[in-house]
Formats: structure tokens, sequence, C-alpha cells
């Protein structure tokens, strides 16, 4: 039986069909383009926390601009907020965090920092490191909150009605973030497919049965 199927002539590659882009192509803050798709692999590069951490730094300096009469744009903006940061009591490590967010940031928008800003930026972290050491009881300012103790741990687990699922799931959820060390954000942001689950064999030591536990 003849086949009356088509193939492409020798020498001649298949056409390759395009898809069509539904989605608006993504204009940058300094000016240029990107496609939809591209944008979002990019986004989805970076991890969650980290994306979070991000956006939360930018907009703590969006905010000390316009409450000092800044643009997010101008030139020694970022130096005098992270000498605004050593002002209030933060660490050099958390000055160190913001400068590398804002540098990044403000490149993305077409408006970097020049090398005398960024050689000044160094100067002030390491000023405050040295601010530090000095003197490592200085309070931190309103940016960073205070850690838990066991104790404040201990007594928030107990206003929880652990008879009800809603209760053990907030008081497992407490201790695990605690015991990690995580931040305030990180468990209400947990969701089902976070959690892995395990069976394991357990003995009994008294009775010596053996038997699968789930966790």
């Amino acid at each position: 039986m003849t086949s009356t199927a088509l193939v492409p002539a020798a020498g001649t590659a298949p056409a390759v069909r395009r898809r069509a882009r539904a989605e608006a192509d993504v204009r940058l803050p300094g000016g240029g383009r990107i496609t939809a798709s591209a944008a979002r692999r990019l986004n989805n590069a970076v991890p969650r926390n980290s994306r979070s951490a991000r956006d939360s730094r930018w907009t703590a300096y969006e905010t000390w601009c316009d409450t000092y009469g800044w643009d997010t744009a101008e030139a020694n903006a970022v130096l005098c907020f992270l000498d605004d940061l050593a002002d209030r009591g933060h660490p050099a490590t958390t000055l160190d965090a913001h400068f590398g967010t804002l540098r990044m940031l403000r490149a993305m928008r077409r408006t970097p920092l020049d090398k005398v800003e960024i050689k000044s930026c160094f100067v002030v972290i390491s000023q405050r490191r040295g601010e530090e050491a000095d003197d490592p009881l200085v309070e931190p300012g309103p940016l960073q909150a205070d850690g838990v103790d066991l104790d404040e741990l201990r007594r928030t687990v107990r206003t929880l009605d652990r008879i009800t699922v809603r209760g053990k799931r907030d008081a497992a959820v407490l201790l695990v973030d605690w015991w990690m060390a995580g931040r305030a954000s990180e468990p209400a942001r947990l969701n089902l497919h976070d959690a892995t689950f395990t069976v394991v064999k357990v003995t009994d030591p008294a009775t010596k049965r053996r038997a699968s536990a789930r966790r």
C-alpha cells in the first residue's frame, strides 16, 4: 500500500510552529523589556524567602526616602539610609544585607551607585562593625524584632487548645519554627506540599514490639 503522507523535500528542514505569546512583554524599571515567560523564570529562580526579604528591604528604603525627602535614585541616598540604620542600632550584618539588595536593585533600575558611594557604604558598614565590637549591648532598632526565648515560647504554646486539630497544628508550627530559628513570616507561608511524610519503624523498649509510625 502506497503512503500518501507528505514528507519534507530532501535538504529542507520541517517548518517550526511558533507559539503565539498570549502575555504582554514586561517593561523593566530602568527601560527595555523582556518576555513574560523570561521574567517569570528569572523571578522563580530566586527562593521565595529571598524575594520576600529583597522586597522588604526595598520597601524600607522607599519609606525612608519618602520620610526624609530623598529620591530613591538620588546619589548618596543609599549611603545615608545605611547610616541611619546604624544610628538606630542595627548590626553590620543588617546594613550589609540591605546594601547588597539596594545596590542590585538600583543597577536593575539603571540608576547604579557610583564607585565613590559604594566605597563610602563599605566604610559605614565597617565603622558599624567596629561600634558593635566596642559596645555589643546596643539595642536593635524597630526593623529587627527581638527573638523569642524559651519561656516566652512556653507561655505562647500554653494558650493554645491542643485538644483541637487547629491547636495541635499551631503548637507544632511554633515549636518547629522556634527550633529552626525561623522568621515570624515563615510559618504563615507553609503549605501542604512543604511537608514530607516518612514511615519509620519504632520498637517499644518494654515489650520489644515493633510498629510503624508516620511522621
